[in-house]
C-alpha cells in the first residue's frame, strides 16, 4: 500500500526528546523527489542542495530509512527504497516539480527577482481559489504569485473575480510558456511563486502542496 506523504512529513518533522529537527516540509518532498530523479546522494551532496546542515540531512535520511523510503550504501549513498519509489511515482503523477524560471527579460510578469514554477496537473477543471492559493504562497514565504490555467492550449491569468485573461491580451504569457519548457494540457494548473531568491520561491511551492493536503 502506498504511503502517504503527510504521513511522512509528519514522522520526519516529528520532535524527538524535546527537539524539532531543522528542516522543513519542502526539505523532504524536495530529498525525495531528488533521489527519484537524481540519486544516490550522499549527505554532503544533499546538504548543498537543500542548503540544510549535513546533522539535518543526517536526521532526515534516518528517519526516511526507518519508514522503508531511503536505503543507504557506503559506495553510493542515499537511495529510494521501491516503497519510497512508489511514494514519489504517486507524487508525480499530480505535480510537476518546481524549476526557477529567468525571468529577467520581462517587464509586466516581473514581479520579483527570482521566479519558479509548478504544475498541477488538471487541477483547473474546476476554477481555482485565486485568493486562496495566492495568500497560501505568500503566507509560505513568496512576495507575490501568479496562478494560471491552460485553457485551449493557452495560458489564461486568472483573478480573483472569477476571469481571466490569455496569452493574446498579455503578449508575456506566451513568453513565459517556451520558458517553461515542459508539455502542458488542457486543465493544467501553472502556479509561478516569485521571490528575491529561487530557495523561497520554490519552498514556497512545495510547502503549499503539503498544507493544502494536495499530495
Amino acid at each position: 500500500m502506498n504511503m502517504k506523504l503527510h504521513r511522512i512529513i509528519s514522522y520526519a518533522l516529528a520532535p524527538r526528546r524535546g527537539i524539532k529537527p531543522m528542516i522543513n516540509e519542502a526539505h523532504i518532498v524536495k530529498t525525495l523527489i531528488l533521489l527519484y530523479t537524481h540519486g544516490p546522494f550522499g549527505r554532503q551532496t544533499l546538504s548543498k542542495i537543500l542548503g540544510a546542515g549535513e546533522s539535518s540531512i543526517r536526521t532526515l535520511i534516518r528517519r526516511l530509512k526507518e519508514l522503508d523510503l531511503v536505503d543507504v550504501s557506503k559506495a553510493g549513498g542515499a537511495y529510494l527504497t521501491k516503497t519510497g519509489e512508489a511514494v514519489v511515482e504517486t507524487l508525480l503523477k499530480k505535480i510537476v516539480p518546481p524549476k526557477t524560471i529567468d525571468i529577467s527579460d520581462l517587464e509586466y510578469l516581473k514581479l520579483s527577482r527570482k521566479a519558479c514554477a509548478m504544475i498541477l496537473k488538471g487541477f483547473c477543471k474546476k476554477y481555482p481559489n485565486v485568493l486562496r492559493i495566492r495568500d497560501s504562497l505568500i503566507r509560505h514565504g513568496a512576495e507575490a504569485a501568479l496562478i494560471i490555467c491552460v485553457k485551449g492550449g493557452k495560458l489564461v491569468l486568472l483573478s480573483p473575480q472569477g476571469n481571466g485573461i490569455d496569452e493574446t491580451t498579455i503578449k508575456e504569457l506566451n513568453i513565459l510558456k517556451t520558458k517553461l519548457n515542459i508539455e502542458l494540457r488542457n486543465e493544467d494548473l501553472i502556479l509561478i511563486s516569485y521571490a528575491d531568491t529561487s530557495d523561497k520561491c520554490e519552498t514556497s511551492l512545495y510547502k503549499f502542496i503539503v498544507s493544502e493536503g494536495i499530495v
